[in-house]
């Protein structure tokens, strides 16, 4: 599915994926569609960045995230989805806003700069019990980080 999302939001562009997704990740419960618009999101915030293409990569590992940890998810197994592109990246006084409704850095119009893909993000993977962050490198790109609740074996969907 992530594979699929990836390369229909990348019709068109000149952006070259890459994917790095190990066939024994365990499952996650997840609506379908909903991820799919996330990864869709992502993908086109990646194309808008990379106008003159570049490249994206979708890393996904498992994790598990200690007691102790800071992140704000309970202790548990996670996968963790990485997307990365070589983008513009973010201003660093743009980042903590991100992900708020109607927050963009694009000229608003009717086609683009809505500023709600990325808020539209941290809503679905947050209802997921997951979470999104991102990471910034003026010179490098954008990192989205998604975590996921691996799936309760006997509450699979």
């Amino acid at each position: 599915m992530i594979i699929s999302t990836v390369w229909a939001a990348l019709y068109g562009s000149s952006i070259r994926p890459t994917f790095d997704l190990p066939p024994d990740l365990p499952q996650v419960n997840f609506d379908k569609t909903q991820m799919q618009q996330v990864l869709t999101n992502l993908t086109l915030n990646a194309v808008e960045a990379m106008p003159q293409g570049g490249d994206l990569e979708i890393c996904a590992r498992v994790n598990r995230i200690p007691s102790d940890c800071s992140l704000l998810l309970p202790p548990g197994d996670y996968v963790h989805i990485t997307v990365s592109d070589t983008g513009i990246g973010f201003l660093p006084e743009n980042l903590p806003k991100i992900f708020y409704p109607y927050f963009s850095t694009k000229q608003m119009d009717f086609h683009k700069g809505r500023g709600l893909s990325l808020s539209v993000c941290h809503s679905i993977i947050s209802r997921h019990g997951g979470l999104i962050s991102a990471n910034n490198s003026l010179d490098s790109g954008a990192i989205f980080n998604i975590w996921l609740p691996v799936a309760d074996e006997t509450n699979t969907e």
